[in-house]
């Protein structure tokens, strides 16, 4: 899969020719885009969810190598979620 258009992000499981187990890598982003704070980008988050996939007891989960393409010209930062009171304002 190639990213060819402007401001693209992509982010697979596993590189390319690699084994991709199911409900591992999906997960584990999942838990770090759950803690946005404004500061982390996507690419951090990426590699924090990778990060912890290799020192997991589970062999199948430390195999795993997910891959992450952008073509975006800047960072990709997902917003924390405001509070009622913020949101008032």
């Amino acid at each position: 899969m190639e990213v060819k258009i402007s401001n693209t992000t992509l982010l697979m499981s596993t590189l390319y020719g690699h084994d991709s187990y199911r409900n591992y890598f999906i997960p584990a982003l999942a838990e770090e885009i759950r803690k946005p704070d404004d500061v982390h980008a996507l690419h951090d988050m990426l590699i924090d969810a990778s990060g912890s996939m290799t020192g997991h007891p589970d062999v199948n989960r430390q195999n795993q190598n997910p891959e992450y393409r952008t073509s975006n010209g800047k960072h990709l930062i997902i917003p924390r979620k405001l509070t009622d009171e913020e949101v008032k304002r």
